[in-house]
């Protein structure tokens, strides 16, 4: 029989801009947040982001296969392929939402 294939190793980042410099800056890691990766057999993961990262790692799929990496509460998703060296970086980037200049 053939080997089997290597792992696929998923990393995601998850960031709230504070500053708004597009850089994953000291302190800007969000943690305790459910991230959800989806792979084209059907396996879905979970894990909760420590200083904003997870991490997440699957054997069997191919090349080329989808992967959707979800945060269940804040209804963001995006999908993406394995690469031929089945790693994988997903960042999301929170923007720090406006501030009013002054109240009512």
């Amino acid at each position: 029989p053939p080997p089997p294939a290597p792992p696929v190793n998923v990393q995601v980042m998850v960031y709230l801009d504070a500053n708004n410099n597009q850089i994953v800056d000291p302190g800007e890691g969000i943690d305790g947040l459910e991230v959800q990766v989806r792979f084209s057999s059907g396996e879905t993961q979970t894990r909760t982001t420590a200083s904003g990262q997870a991490a997440f790692q699957t054997f069997g799929e191919l090349v080329g296969s989808r992967v959707t990496v979800l945060l269940p509460a804040l209804y963001r998703e995006t999908t993406t392929t394995i690469p031929a060296n089945r790693e994988i970086s997903v960042t999301f980037r929170l923007e720090q939402p406006p501030l009013p200049t002054a109240l009512p």
